[in-house]
């Protein structure tokens, strides 16, 4: 159970980085869009790398490493072979906990949105 939860945050962490990398490609759009200098665009550049790399890794420690190992293998039991799960006692309450942390995430993802949407725009003119 715990190999498979590695193995699923690390392949999540691993899509966070290249989608941070498709979209840091696009710099010659991305400079004119959000108005940045190369020196700026370095700087953020570089800052986006850096949050992408530890991005998730909060869930391989404690507190939050057993509750995403039951979270991500009721994930897999339901969605892959449609089994219902059930956590055991007192794993429902750890589990739920680290969803409290996705309020920190949403002021960043407007950001990100716009940036990529403005990307987009820039590249089918």
């Amino acid at each position: 159970m715990a190999e498979f939860s590695y193995a699923r945050m690390e392949k999540h962490r691993k899509y966070v980085l290249n989608n941070i990398k498709t979209l840091l490609a696009h710099k010659k759009n991305l400079m004119e869009s959000l108005d940045l200098s190369e020196d700026q665009f370095n700087d953020f550049s570089n800052k986006l790398l850096q949050r992408a790399e530890q991005h998730d890794l909060s869930k391989y420690s404690e507190p939050e490493k057993i509750a995403y190992i039951y979270l991500n293998w009721k994930c897999d039991q339901e969605k892959t072979y449609s089994k219902k799960y059930k956590y055991p006692e007192g794993i429902e309450k750890m589990v739920k906990q680290p969803y409290n942390t996705i309020i920190n995430i949403i002021p960043i993802m407007p950001t990100f949105i716009v940036i990529k949407r403005m990307v987009h725009q820039k590249m089918t003119r």
